[in-house]
Formats: structure tokens, sequence, C-alpha cells
């Protein structure tokens, strides 16, 4: 067991977050503001330019891989129906 970890809280997630944060605390990289900015000027780049030839693609080929738009519907449907009866029985 991690030292400074209580276990004694009710809520896991809380035990979870706190037994990360031990096992991470120092080992994080430290960057510089100019690295931070560099990468926020890339990302924004691939999303202003590439993001939309993707997008724009993307519908085709989804529709090229499945058997149309009702194999879609119903797939999404037994999804959906499986999900909510499955949350009906198990509890959080």
């Amino acid at each position: 067991m991690l030292t400074g970890v209580s276990t004694s809280s009710t809520r896991t997630g809380n035990r979870g977050l706190t037994c990360s944060t031990k096992l991470v605390a120092g080992r994080i990289p430290q960057f510089r503001h100019g690295d931070i900015i560099i990468v926020a000027v890339i990302f924004g780049l691939v999303n202003t330019f590439i993001r939309p030839v993707v997008m724009l693609l993307s519908p085709p080929a989804l529709l090229l891989t499945i058997d149309g738009p009702m194999s879609t519907l119903v797939g999404g449907l037994t999804v959906t129906v499986v999900s909510f009866a499955l949350n009906l029985i198990v509890k959080d």
C-alpha cells in the first residue's frame, strides 16, 4: 500500500484518484511555455486543414463498410436497448 493513501473512503473513485496522484507525483515532465505554444499551433493547424478533409471522407467510408443505413439504425437501437437493460440489472 502507498504511504499516505487512505482506503477508508467509501468512494472508490476518490481512492483511485488518490492512488494515481501518489504514483504519478514527480514523474510528470515539466514543459516550457514555448513548447506548449508550439504544440498548440500544430494542433490548431491540423484541426484547421486536415479535420475538414477527414470529416468529408468519413461518411462515404462508413456507408461503404456497412450494409446500408438500415443496419446502422438497427445496430444503434440494439446497443441502446442492451445498454439500457444492463443499466437496470447492474447498479453502480
